[in-house]
C-alpha cells in the first residue's frame, strides 16, 4: 500500500474515532429518536446543544460525500428536524458543496480512487459518448437517484476530464434539487396532512425517477431493441405498473379472478392471451408476480420514448403477420433466460368480440421452445374496453388463466393437436358471455361514435359504408335504418331488439355480402389513400405520400408516391391473410422490414371494407396452402 493512501486511511479512522468519543451518545440518540418517530422528544433534546448538533450534523453530511458509504439523507432529515428551514437548508447544502470540493482533490491525490464510481452500477451504464457531452446533466440526474450517495456521484463527476471550476457549478447547482426534496419529505412526513403529503411526495418523486430512467438507459435500451438481445423487464418499472394498475382495473371493472393454476407458477414458460382490449399486457399482472417478456407489434416501436419504456419494461417488437426472424430469436432467448414469454396469437384486438384466426405457426413456435404453455382469458372485456366503442364502460370482467400444455404433452402430439389445444382454450364470444349472464348490464349506454368504421354493408338496403353517427345511435344515409344499442349491447331499433341482435350478427352478414362477391374471379376494389410509413432518422410515423390502391384475387397494389417520388409496392394475395387497422382511418402491412398504413382519402369507414375483402379472399383461395 502507498504511503499516501495509509496516511488517509489513518486520518479517516482517526476522525471516526474522535466523532465517536465527543459525539456518539448523542448520535445514537438522535437515532433513536428518529427511530421511534418521535420528532417531538428528538426536537427537545437537540435544545441547549445547539451549536455542537449543529457542528455534528456538518460534519456527518460532509464525512458522508467524502467517504461514500451511506446515502446522507440521515443527516439531512437530522438538520431539518433540528433547526429552522433556511439554517437547515444552508447548513446541508454548505457541507455538500465542501464534501465534494474535499472528493475533488482526493480524487485528483489518491488517482486510484478515480475508479471509485464503479462501486455503482447506474453511473457505468451511461454511454461515454453521452457523458462527454451532457456531463452536468448527467451528474444533474444522478443526484435524483434513490440510493446513490452523493460521495458516488461526486468522485464519478473528479473522474472525468474537468477543471475545478466547472466541477463546483455542477455541484453546486446538481446537489439543490435532491436537497429540496429531502427537505419537502421531511416537511410532510412531521405535519398535520402527514399522508396526504407523503402520497403526493411518492408519486412527484416516482415520475421523476421514470423520466430519469429512460433518459439515463435511453442509449442502452436503444442497443437492445437495435441488437435484438434480450433484456430482463426492469424490476421498478414491472412493479410501479403492475400495483396500481391492477388495483384501478379491478376495482374499476369488478373483475373476478382466477389464476390459481398459474399465479405461483415460475419460469420459463409461454403466456398465451386472448386480444379483446386494450389491457390485455395489464391482465397478465394478475397472473404472475413475476415479470414478463411480452411480444408487441412494432408499430409502437417507433416512437422512439414509447420505445425506449416498453423495452426497460421487457416488450419487443414484432411485424404483425409476417415471418419476423428477428422476433423469434428475442422468444427463443426469452425462454432460454428462464423467463416468461406473453404472447397475443391473435395478432390485434379482436374486431367484434370475437377471437380472431390464430395462425398454426404458433403451435409451432411453442413446440420448438418445449416449455409449458398456459392461457389467459377475459370475458366480458371487449364490451368494457374494446375496439369497436370509444369509451370504457364498466360491467363485469372473468379474467382465468390455466394451464394449456405441459412441456411433456408438447413432445407427445403433433403440431395439429397443439394448435386444436391451443384454438379450443382461448376461444371466446363476448355476445355469448352475455347471453349466459342475463342479469348483466353495463353502467352506461354504449358510445358509438366507432361503430360506422365496423359496419360494411347495411342490413337493410344493402349499402355499402353508408353508416353515420348521430349522437347515440347510427343511422344508414341511404335508407335511414336508425339503430342505438343498450345496456346489454344489443342492436334496438324502435324500442325492440334488432333482427340482428350484436355487431357480431352484423358482422357476420358483412362477411357474407364479401364473400359472395369474391367468389368472381375478376372482382376488384379500388381506393384513393394517403401513405404513412416510417421515415427519416427517428423512425416517426409519418405522411409520406398519396396514391391508389387497387385489389383484386391475385394482388394487392398501391401506385403513388413516396416520399415527393413515384413508387410502386405489390404484395402477392396468397401473403396477406390478417390486416391490422384501425376503425375508420388505415389498414396496415409490415413487410421485409417495412411498415405502410394505408388511409382511405374519400371515406374513412372503409378501412373495414379492406379488411374484409383481403382476409376472406385468402380464406377462400389460399388458406389450405398456410396450414400445409
Amino acid at each position: 500500500m502507498k504511503k499516501k493512501s495509509k496516511i488517509a486511511i489513518i486520518a479517516a479512522i482517526a476522525i471516526i474515532v474522535l466523532i465517536g468519543v465527543f459525539c456518539g451518545k448523542d448520535i445514537y440518540n438522535m437515532v433513536v429518536f428518529i427511530g421511534k418517530k418521535d420528532f417531538h422528544a428528538f426536537g427537545e433534546y437537540v435544545k441547549g446543544k445547539e451549536i455542537k448538533a449543529f457542528i455534528v450534523i456538518g460534519l456527518l453530511q460532509f464525512l458522508q460525500i467524502v467517504f461514500a458509504v451511506l446515502p446522507s439523507e440521515f443527516a439531512q432529515v437530522a438538520a431539518f428536524l433540528c433547526f429552522k428551514p433556511l439554517e437547515g437548508l444552508l447548513l446541508i447544502y454548505a457541507s455538500v458543496v465542501l464534501g465534494s470540493v474535499a472528493v475533488f482533490f482526493i480524487s485528483k491525490l489518491f488517482k486510484k480512487y478515480k475508479n471509485i464510481a464503479d462501486v455503482n452500477d447506474t453511473a457505468t451504464l451511461i454511454d461515454n459518448k453521452y457523458e462527454k457531452k451532457n456531463l452536468a446533466l448527467t451528474v444533474f440526474l444522478l443526484y435524483f437517484l434513490p440510493a446513490i450517495p452523493y460521495g458516488i456521484i461526486s468522485y464519478y463527476a473528479s473522474s472525468k476530464k474537468i477543471g475545478f471550476f466547472p466541477f463546483l457549478l455542477i455541484t453546486m447547482f446538481g446537489c439543490i434539487p435532491s436537497i429540496l426534496l429531502t427537505f419537502v419529505a421531511t416537511r410532510f412526513a412531521t405535519h398535520w396532512y402527514m399522508h396526504k403529503g407523503i402520497v403526493a411526495l411518492i408519486v412527484i418523486i416516482i415520475v421523476i425517477l421514470i423520466i430519469m430512467l429512460i433518459k439515463n438507459y435511453s442509449d442502452k435500451l436503444d442497443s437492445y431493441f437495435v441488437n435484438n438481445t434480450y433484456h430482463k423487464p426492469n424490476l421498478f418499472l414491472f412493479w410501479f405498473f403492475k400495483i396500481p394498475i391492477c388495483l384501478f382495473l379491478k376495482l374499476k371493472y369488478k373483475i373476478k379472478i382466477d389464476t390459481k393454476e398459474t399465479k405461483k407458477k415460475k419460469g420459463p414458460y409461454v403466456l398465451l392471451s386472448t386480444h379483446q382490449d386494450f389491457y390485455d399486457f395489464a391482465f397478465a399482472g394478475f397472473v404472475t408476480n413475476h415479470r414478463i417478456n411480452t411480444v408487441t407489434a412494432r408499430y409502437y416501436f417507433y416512437n422512439k420514448h414509447l420505445r425506449r419504456l416498453l423495452t426497460a419494461m421487457g416488450a419487443f417488437p414484432k411485424d404483425l403477420f409476417n415471418q419476423d426472424i428477428s422476433s423469434i430469436k428475442f422468444m427463443m432467448n426469452t425462454i432460454k433466460h428462464g423467463s416468461i414469454l406473453l404472447m397475443m396469437p391473435e395478432g390485434r384486438l379482436s374486431t367484434v368480440g370475437v377471437n380472431e384466426e390464430i395462425s398454426i405457426t404458433t403451435a409451432k413456435l411453442v413446440k420448438k421452445l418445449g416449455v409449458d404453455v398456459c392461457g389467459m382469458k377475459t370475458s366480458g372485456a371487449y364490451y368494457s374496453l374494446g375496439k369497436g366503442f370509444r369509451k370504457s364502460n364498466v360491467g363485469r370482467i372473468d379474467l382465468k388463466s390455466f394451464v394449456i400444455l405441459t412441456k411433456e404433452e408438447l413432445k407427445e402430439l403433433s403440431v395439429e393437436q397443439i394448435y386444436d389445444r391451443i384454438v379450443s382454450s382461448l376461444a371466446y364470444d363476448e355476445a355469448k358471455f352475455m347471453k349466459e349472464n342475463p342479469e348483466l348490464t353495463y353502467k352506461h349506454y354504449p358510445n358509438l361514435k366507432n361503430m360506422p368504421g365496423l359496419i360494411y354493408s347495411c342490413p337493410s338496403c344493402g349499402a355499402k359504408s353508408s353508416f353515420i353517427t348521430n349522437k347515440d345511435s347510427i343511422s344508414c344515409n341511404s335508407c335511414g335504418l336508425t339503430l342505438s344499442m343498450d345496456k346489454r349491447y344489443n342492436f334496438i331499433k324502435d324500442n325492440k331488439v334488432y333482427d340482428y341482435p350484436s355487431l357480431k350478427d352484423i358482422h357476420y352478414h358483412d362477411l357474407e355480402v364479401v364473400r359472395e362477391i369474391i367468389k368472381d374471379d375478376n372482382f376488384s376494389i379500388q381506393a384513393n389513400v394517403k401513405l404513412r410509413s416510417d421515415y427519416g432518422k427517428n423512425k416517426k410515423i409519418i405522411e409520406v405520400g398519396s396514391g391508389k390502391v387497387t385489389f383484386n384475387k391475385d394482388e394487392f397494389i398501391y401506385k403513388g408516391t413516396f416520399d415527393n417520388k413515384e413508387r410502386t409496392l405489390i404484395y402477392p394475395s396468397k401473403e396477406l391473410w390478417a390486416v391490422p387497422f384501425a376503425i375508420s382511418d388505415s389498414f396496415e402491412i409490415y413487410r421485409n422490414g417495412e411498415f405502410f398504413a394505408f388511409c382511405p382519402i374519400d371515406n374513412p369507414n372503409e378501412t373495414i371494407r379492406w379488411v374484409m375483402f383481403i382476409e376472406e379472399n385468402f380464406k377462400l383461395r389460399y388458406s389450405d396452402e398456410r396450414k400445409g
